[in-house]
């Protein structure tokens, strides 16, 4: 039998996980999709394409290839908050940034807190 009229085995879906190593997933021929878990938030997969194998072997892979990023979350608590002077008329804190941003950089800090005035 000729290799266009051999029936397709399976597909193979190849990408390169957010640490750079590739990946290779064989998808059975009634799927119409895949999930790539066990990424984290902002995580980016890139070169995603498929290919489909028969009895003679693997096709091309797709002309399109695609990547995809997960979507972020809100970071972590802040680490070792802490007071680190007082003086008669204000009050300096820190800390340290949290182990887990969510997958984007951290763009502000918010603080909060009142006096017995009722004001920050």
């Amino acid at each position: 039998q000729e290799a266009s009229g051999a029936p397709i085995l399976y597909l193979e879906l190849c990408f390169f996980n957010p640490d750079g190593m590739i990946q290779k997933r064989r998808v059975d021929t009634a799927s119409r999709g895949f999930q790539i878990s066990g990424l984290r938030p902002g995580d980016t997969v890139t070169e995603i394409r498929i290919r489909s194998a028969n009895q003679m072997g693997f096709g091309a892979y797709c002309r399109r290839e695609c990547q995809a990023t997960t979507f972020c979350a809100v970071p972590d608590v802040p680490l070792n908050f802490r007071v680190v002077s007082k003086e008669t008329s204000s009050i300096t804190f820190a800390w340290d940034a949290p182990v887990f941003l969510g997958g984007a950089p951290l763009v502000e800090w918010e603080l909060s807190g009142f006096t017995p005035r009722g004001d920050l």
